[in-house]
């Protein structure tokens, strides 16, 4: 009875953060499109396929980012983000998470070919509950969303090239400095590159993205580093927007999880 109330209440919160006014900006997630300028509200929502060596997440389990991009300015958007996981072992043993939201800022005009982004995720989760770890398992690129009582200061650069016939690349990245309740401070420093084509209101696309945490001790750049192949597609329908992506990792260095991750987003203009 006390597991049924838990989910009631994580219900009625996930519920609540829906319709109240955009609450929620992208978790700086690369393999989905940037929006075109217009203030809008999303979900993306992250399926990992966890490998043979976690066979307890036999269930559902997935995370997702419910997020708005508010523009403030003809250079300003306000980013904002609340993260939700979900955990089931197949055995009947099921909760929901609800991790640390991210506030922050990207400064840039929405066509300009180079934006910038400062913001810091909150260290609002208190206790770690095992819905976090089908969370942690999707933060293949940035770190800090379902850690328990952590800040995380998030920094990014990001440049776009666009050519008439449809063709185009786009590549970033930047330093995380992550700070643990109790613990030393981490910085991890992400990149990524992307070649983009794109058809009418449809865009494809393929890439790589990695982080390497720059403050670990022993091991080499590879020991302290992991990299992943993505593919993304979406079409904007006007005021709608949908898209999907595939997220492979190509090494294991830091024991990963899952064998590759589905994405789906949907994002609503306001």
């Amino acid at each position: 009875m006390q597991h049924s109330s838990k989910i009631h209440v994580t219900f009625i919160l996930f519920i609540a953060t829906l319709t109240v006014v955009p609450l929620t900006g992208q978790a700086q997630n690369v393999w989905v499109e940037e929006p075109d300028g217009e203030t809008e509200i999303g979900l993306d929502f992250r399926i990992p396929a966890f490998g043979n060596d976690f066979e307890d997440v036999q269930g559902i389990a997935f995370a997702n980012y419910l997020y708005s991009n508010i523009v403030l300015g003809n250079n300003t958007t306000l980013q904002l983000d609340l993260p939700l996981s979900h955990y089931s072992n197949g055995g009947g043993e099921a909760n929901f998470g609800i991790g640390n939201p991210y506030v922050g800022v990207q400064f840039g005009a929405p066509n300009a070919a180079t934006k910038f982004d400062l913001g810091v995720r909150l260290p609002l989760l208190r206790n770690f509950e095992r819905a976090h770890f089908s969370g942690i398992a999707t933060e293949n690129y940035t770190r800090g969303a379902f850690i328990p009582k952590a800040t995380t200061i998030v920094s990014n650069i990001h440049y776009r090239y666009n050519r008439k016939s449809g063709l185009g690349f786009r590549i970033g990245g930047g330093p995380e400095a992550f700070f643990p309740s109790g613990g030393s401070g981490e910085v991890l420093l992400k990149s990524y590159i992307q070649l983009l084509y794109r058809t009418g209101n449809t865009t494809i696309g393929s890439g790589l993205n990695g982080r390497w945490y720059a403050t670990a001790s022993g091991g080499d750049f590879s020991d302290q580093s992991n990299f992943n192949f993505g593919l993304l597609g979406s079409h904007d329908f006007g005021s709608i927007s949908a898209g999907a992506y595939l997220e492979v990792p190509i090494d294991n260095n830091l024991g990963t999880p899952i064998d590759y991750m589905l994405g789906l987003n949907l994002s609503f203009e306001l």
